[in-house]
């Protein structure tokens, strides 16, 4: 059977609940079905409307910047780039904003990023939109700590309130001498 949509949605409404249902690509020739039922007040249909959003935000490692070489106290810009993958446009300032978090407050509690957007946040595209296809640039400033050595920041991007975003292990160094 030929496929006409790669990514389809249908959803089943009563009176009292949506059965929605959902297929996406899963490898080479394979198809990832899901179904969820919702409510049909409004905070489910929201519910149900923040779910079928998702399934257009995706993202992939598309490079880095190098390692910075710094002297304690020295500050540095440190980059990731990531590919927008889903289908779903990246907006600046938009409802639902994508961002790249630090994987835990090890990076932010020791100083070693200087100025992160909140909590575990530590930057927003720097393009006003990221179109599907297309590359952002995530970009922080870090500051070398006082003990030599090499220094981990693990990162992953999260759609902001709405879903984390693929784990790919991404994470960036800095070498402090």
């Amino acid at each position: 059977m030929e496929i006409l949509y790669e990514r389809c949605a249908g959803l089943d409404v009563g009176k009292a609940e949506v059965v929605a249902c959902i297929r996406t690509p899963d490898g080479p020739g394979e198809r990832r079905q899901e179904v969820r039922t919702f409510g049909t007040f409004t905070g489910s249909l929201e519910a149900l409307a923040d779910w079928l959003a998702a399934e257009g935000l995706h993202s992939q490692w598309a490079g880095q910047s190098a390692a910075p070489s710094l002297c304690a106290g020295q500050v540095a810009e440190i980059a990731v780039r990531l590919r927008n993958t889903g289908t779903t446009t990246w907006t600046a300032g938009g409802a639902t904003p994508i961002v790249l978090a630090a994987r835990d407050l090890t990076a932010i509690d020791s100083g070693l990023v200087t100025s992160p957007l909140y909590d575990t946040r530590l930057a927003t595209h720097a393009e006003d939109s990221v179109a599907p296809g297309d590359v952002g640039t995530f970009a922080f400033k870090v500051r070398a700590p006082a003990t030599a050595g090499t220094h981990r920041i693990s990162v992953r991007p999260v759609a902001e309130g709405l879903q984390w975003l693929e784990d790919e292990g991404i994470y960036l160094e800095l070498i402090a001498r």
